[in-house]
């Protein structure tokens, strides 16, 4: 009957593989949140090894919550479009990959593209995740898996910041970082081999993952170059402002990171321009990329003020809460003289994350 929306769809593999499904995406969200927060606890020894100041942290705590908000929505509309577990497991293998890569680096700019990796990887799993879990449970049981989902958030991040004073006390922080991204490398086969609840696609081998997303290289250039050209400039200028100048000053991350801003903010004109460009009854068969079908989710996302409202006020709650979490061991630390592997500290920092949200 016309206007009678269908009835939702039963998940493929039956409400046992459901919890199954919903089990593994909510341990995946929380190795998420503790490879984002785990960093947090090891802001002395960082800084002490690798010669950095609170400025240079701060830049590297920014690299993540930036890139994770930019990203989360070409990400969200790529796993829509395209294969929400696909886009899933590559984040996993991101964030875990480049976390594992973090324990390794030499200097500022190593570990500031480390952590700008796990923020993006990061931003690809969550929204794949959630789309997946609110299809395995189509019901009234939506509300309770999602919130499943989502309490990796908060245990995540207490966990992370637990752990890593923990591991940095026993083994000092280039282990921590390797030893907390180890865990989503062993899963992420698991994730790329779950039943898609509703598309049922065939099982993907690592040459067809690729194919399946439909993301060309030169598509992803000819859409992202304001940003590319952007992060080379500061890149470049930031060199030679650091050998000029030396480490221990601020212009180079200062202009590094006005070069990359203007680079964004013109590739998000850019897109804006596009979006409306486009006609808004133009039929799927004459978008002939998965960049053509993005522009035209950013143009439903443009003319819904309620979802522009959201998304902007997302990403202004994850920088407020970034600095928050992220500098509240430190604080404690330097303050009161406690080091975060301490019970005291620990329990103090944990405390106000575990709170904050509720």
């Amino acid at each position: 009957m016309a206007g009678v929306p269908p009835f939702p769809k039963p998940p493929a593999g039956g409400p046992r593989y459901s919890l199954y499904a919903l089990g593994l995406l909510a341990l995946l969200n929380l190795l998420s949140y503790i490879n984002r927060n785990a960093i947090f606890a090891l802001v002395s020894p960082i800084e002490r090894d690798l010669h950095l100041t609170d400025t240079h942290l701060g830049w590297i705590a920014s690299a993540y919550v930036t890139l994770f908000s930019v990203a989360a929505l070409p990400f969200g509309v790529l796993s829509d479009l395209r294969s929400r577990r696909a886009v899933a497991a590559g984040g996993v293998v991101l964030w875990s990959a480049f976390s594992c890569l973090g324990g390794l680096v030499q200097g500022f700019w190593q570990l500031f593209i480390c952590r700008a990796a796990v923020g993006i990887g990061g931003a690809a799993f969550a929204g794949a995740a959630a789309s997946l879990v609110a299809d395995y449970f189509p019901g009234k049981g939506r509300a309770f898996a999602m919130g499943v989902l989502s309490a990796g958030i908060a245990i995540g991040g207490v966990l992370g910041i637990a752990l890593g004073g923990q591991l940095e006390a026993m083994y000092g922080w280039r282990v921590a970082l390797m030893v907390v991204g180890i865990p989503g490398l062993l899963l992420a086969g698991l994730a790329l081999r779950l039943k898609d609840p509703t598309r049922s696609p065939p099982e993907l081998t690592v040459r067809q993952y690729w194919h399946e997303l439909e993301v060309g290289v030169s598509g992803v250039l000819s859409q992202t170059w304001p940003l590319l050209l952007g992060t080379a400039m500061g890149g470049i200028a930031a060199l030679v402002l650091d050998r000029q100048y030396g480490a221990t000053s601020s212009l180079d991350t200062a202009a590094f990171g006005l070069a990359m801003g203007l680079g964004l903010a013109l590739n998000i004109r850019r897109w804006v321009v596009q979006a409306k460009a486009t006609g808004p009854d133009t039929p799927p068969d004459m978008m002939s990329s998965t960049i053509d079908e993005m522009l035209s989710a950013v143009r439903a996302v443009l003319r819904t003020p309620t979802l522009k409202y959201i998304f902007v006020g997302g990403a202004l709650i994850s920088f407020g809460m970034n600095g928050l979490v992220g500098w509240a061991p430190t604080f404690i630390s330097r303050e009161l003289g406690l080091t975060v592997a301490l019970t005291r500290a620990g329990t103090t920092s944990n405390t106000t994350a575990a709170i904050g949200p509720l």
